[in-house]
Protein backbone atom coordinates (compact mmCIF):
# COMPACT_ATOMS: atom_id res chain seq x y z
CA UNK A 1 0.00 0.00 0.00
CA UNK A 2 1.62 3.40 -1.09
CA UNK A 3 0.90 6.27 1.88
CA UNK A 4 0.33 9.42 -0.49
CA UNK A 5 -0.13 13.24 0.01
CA UNK A 6 -3.25 13.71 -0.85
CA UNK A 7 -4.44 10.79 -2.50
CA UNK A 8 -4.94 8.17 0.46
CA UNK A 9 -7.60 7.29 3.08
CA UNK A 10 -6.54 6.08 6.79
CA UNK A 11 -9.73 3.66 6.27
CA UNK A 12 -8.09 1.94 3.30
CA UNK A 13 -5.55 0.59 5.70
CA UNK A 14 -8.38 -1.58 7.51
CA UNK A 15 -9.54 -2.94 4.16
CA UNK A 16 -6.49 -3.27 1.74
CA UNK A 17 -4.45 -6.86 2.49
CA UNK A 18 -0.86 -5.07 2.96
CA UNK A 19 2.14 -6.05 4.56
CA UNK A 20 3.98 -3.05 3.25
CA UNK A 21 3.68 0.39 3.75
CA UNK A 22 5.26 3.18 1.28
CA UNK A 23 5.35 6.79 2.59
CA UNK A 24 5.56 9.03 -0.54
CA UNK A 25 8.78 11.33 -0.89
CA UNK A 26 6.29 14.27 -0.70
CA UNK A 27 6.42 13.92 2.97
CA UNK A 28 10.42 14.20 3.16
CA UNK A 29 9.69 17.48 0.25
CA UNK A 30 8.29 19.42 2.97
CA UNK A 31 9.99 21.32 5.31
CA UNK A 32 11.93 19.37 8.19
CA UNK A 33 12.61 22.37 10.50
CA UNK A 34 9.24 21.99 10.52
CA UNK A 35 8.05 19.59 13.54
CA UNK A 36 5.10 19.32 12.34
CA UNK A 37 5.86 17.87 9.46
CA UNK A 38 8.43 15.24 11.43
CA UNK A 39 5.52 14.34 13.33
CA UNK A 40 3.29 13.48 10.47
CA UNK A 41 5.73 10.78 9.12
CA UNK A 42 6.51 9.37 12.69
CA UNK A 43 2.77 9.47 13.37
CA UNK A 44 2.69 7.19 9.89
CA UNK A 45 5.52 4.76 10.99
CA UNK A 46 3.43 4.44 13.76
CA UNK A 47 -0.10 3.32 12.64
CA UNK A 48 2.27 1.10 10.17
CA UNK A 49 4.08 -0.54 13.34
CA UNK A 50 1.00 -1.08 15.56
CA UNK A 51 -1.07 -2.67 12.75
CA UNK A 52 2.17 -5.27 11.81
CA UNK A 53 3.08 -3.52 8.25
CA UNK A 54 6.80 -2.56 7.85
CA UNK A 55 7.67 0.97 6.56
CA UNK A 56 9.25 2.00 2.94
CA UNK A 57 9.70 5.63 2.38
CA UNK A 58 10.60 6.72 -0.94
CA UNK A 59 12.22 9.58 -2.11
CA UNK A 60 15.48 9.64 0.59
CA UNK A 61 17.95 12.40 -1.13
CA UNK A 62 20.31 12.99 1.78
CA UNK A 63 21.93 11.47 4.99
CA UNK A 64 19.72 14.13 7.17
CA UNK A 65 16.42 12.13 5.64
CA UNK A 66 18.15 8.90 6.26
CA UNK A 67 18.87 9.66 9.52
CA UNK A 68 15.17 10.92 10.01
CA UNK A 69 13.73 8.29 9.36
CA UNK A 70 15.94 5.58 11.14
CA UNK A 71 15.42 7.79 14.13
CA UNK A 72 11.49 7.26 13.80
CA UNK A 73 11.97 3.48 13.47
CA UNK A 74 11.12 3.31 9.33
CA UNK A 75 12.37 0.09 8.19
CA UNK A 76 13.23 0.61 5.28
CA UNK A 77 14.24 3.53 2.33
CA UNK A 78 14.62 4.06 -1.09
CA UNK A 79 15.80 7.16 -3.57
CA UNK A 80 18.97 8.74 -4.90
CA UNK A 81 20.77 9.23 -1.61
CA UNK A 82 21.42 5.34 -1.70
CA UNK A 83 21.42 4.81 -5.87
CA UNK A 84 20.30 6.82 -9.13
CA UNK A 85 17.79 4.77 -11.38
CA UNK A 86 19.90 1.90 -13.36
CA UNK A 87 19.84 -0.59 -15.93
CA UNK A 88 19.21 -3.94 -14.63
CA UNK A 89 21.94 -5.70 -15.45
CA UNK A 90 24.00 -3.10 -13.32
CA UNK A 91 21.30 -3.06 -10.33
CA UNK A 92 21.57 -6.78 -10.47
CA UNK A 93 25.07 -6.85 -10.37
CA UNK A 94 25.19 -5.01 -7.47
CA UNK A 95 22.52 -7.05 -4.97
CA UNK A 96 24.94 -9.80 -6.04
CA UNK A 97 28.00 -8.20 -4.70
CA UNK A 98 25.88 -6.92 -1.67
CA UNK A 99 24.96 -10.20 -1.42
CA UNK A 100 28.09 -11.20 -1.71
CA UNK A 101 29.20 -8.93 1.22
CA UNK A 102 26.51 -10.34 3.58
Amino acid sequence: MNFGVGYSSLGLLQDVPADVLKIDRGFLNRDMADRKNVMIIKGIVNIANILHLKTVCEGVETGAQKELLKGIGCDLAQGYYYAKPMEREKMEALLFIHKELA
